[in-house]
């Protein structure tokens, strides 16, 4: 079974893009519970933030995927190795989070929000 680890920091919601995440693995044969196992992480405070990303990575997670540029953050300190996609993100050129859109390079890549950015315009 394939192990994901969810980063998110908002506790007073769940992310938009879940739903349609786990509906686009079931469609690619990935079905929760049966073929693949999230591990959901909350990091909402910041005291705790390093204590859940070190614990993720123990339990030897095969993909994080990361919600947000301060999960972005939280993930890529806590593993070089363990592969990150990141969602809702600002600028991960930016934001040092990939060299490039095209090639991010590293154990990063994913999406920028560029969807959220319109829906608040």
């Amino acid at each position: 079974m394939w192990r994901i680890g969810l980063f998110h920091v908002g506790l007073d919601h769940v992310p938009s893009s879940l739903e349609p995440l786990r509906e686009t693995l079931k469609t690619l044969g990935y079905e929760e519970g049966k073929t693949v196992q999230f591990d959901w992480r909350k990091l909402a405070r910041r005291e705790r933030r390093r204590r859940r990303r070190e614990d993720i990575c123990r339990r030897r997670v095969d993909l994080i995927v990361a919600f947000e540029n301060e999960t972005v953050r939280a993930a890529r300190a806590a593993t070089a190795e363990i592969p990150i996609v990141m969602l809702h993100v600002t600028d991960p050129v930016s934001d040092g989070f990939v060299k490039s859109l095209n090639r991010p390079g590293g154990n990063v890549t994913g999406f920028a929000g560029l969807a959220d950015l319109q829906k608040s315009a």
